[in-house]
């Protein structure tokens, strides 16, 4: 419960740090909805960068593992 209040907290200012129509037209404001949605994507990914180190020890390194993990992220 504890780990859903405090996420449920840093995800609050990172939503409108990361919407592009709440940013406006500063320069500073550009760098604040880059730098949220880089990181957003960066944490959206590690889901999937586990799923690799998995299938690259099943099936060794190589672009197979790499679709392997996408096809299993994406047809959830």
């Amino acid at each position: 419960m504890l780990a859903t209040t405090v996420g449920a907290a840093v995800a609050f200012p990172f939503s409108f740090l990361a919407a592009k129509n709440l940013t406006g037209r500063s320069v500073l404001l550009a760098w604040l909805y880059y730098g949220a949605r880089a990181t957003l994507n960066i944490l959206r990914s590690i889901e999937a960068l586990l799923y690799v180190v998995i299938f690259v020890f099943w099936v060794g390194i190589g672009p197979f593992a790499g679709m392997l993990a996408l096809a299993v992220t994406r047809s959830r």
